[in-house]
C-alpha cells in the first residue's frame, strides 16, 4: 500500500512507532499514511487528503472577545468540535474557556479566516462568538462540516416530532 501525500509505499507490518514513516490510521475514515505525511497535512488542512471527511481534531485559533478591535482583543487557544457531546469547545491553558452547544447555534457566518456563531440562549439578547484560524482553507472546511451537522440535527430532530 502506498502513502497517497508522499506517494512512497508505507510497511504496515512494522512495529517502528516512533518514526514519521509509521503508518498512521485517521480515526474519522480510517484511511492510513505515513505519520509524517499526515502530521505536517493537518497543519494546514482538516480533511482526510483522500475523502474530505474533516479531521475531528484539536486546532488552534483566536477567540475573538472585541469585534470593533479584534486584533487587540482575543484569547489565544485550541478549538475542538466534540461530536459525541454536540458542542463546540474553545480551550486556552488547559481550561475550558467556551463550550456552545449545538441546539443553541441559531446561525453561523463565514468571514475570512473568522467562524462568527450567534448563539441563542432563552431570555437572553444574542450572543456573537467569533473564532479567527490562521488558514482560509481550515476555516472553510470546518465552517462547512459544520453546516451539514447542524443541518442534519436539525432535520432529525423534525423527524422526531413528527
Amino acid at each position: 500500500m502506498d502513502c497517497s501525500i508522499c506517494l512512497n509505499t508505507m510497511d504496515t507490518n512494522s512495529n517502528d512507532t516512533d518514526s514519521n514513516n509509521s503508518v498512521f490510521t485517521l480515526k474519522s475514515c480510517r484511511h492510513q499514511y505515513h505519520y509524517g505525511c499526515i502530521h505536517r497535512w493537518l497543519q494546514t488542512n482538516a480533511t482526510c487528503p483522500i475523502c474530505r471527511d474533516f479531521v475531528h481534531q484539536v486546532l488552534p485559533c483566536r477567540l475573538i472577545t472585541n469585534k470593533l478591535f479584534p486584533s487587540l482583543a482575543y484569547k489565544r487557544g485550541f478549538f475542538k468540535i466534540l461530536l459525541e457531546d454536540k458542542t463546540i469547545n474553545f480551550s486556552g491553558d488547559g481550561i475550558n474557556i467556551t463550550r456552545i452547544s449545538f441546539f443553541k447555534i441559531f446561525s453561523i457566518k463565514l468571514m475570512n479566516y473568522s467562524i462568527i456563531f450567534d448563539v441563542r440562549y432563552p431570555g437572553i439578547k444574542a450572543k456573537f462568538i467569533q473564532f479567527k484560524f490562521s488558514n482560509p482553507n481550515v476555516s472553510l472546511r470546518i465552517f462547512n462540516f459544520l453546516n451539514e451537522t447542524l443541518n442534519d440535527i436539525y432535520i432529525e430532530s423534525v423527524r422526531t416530532t413528527e
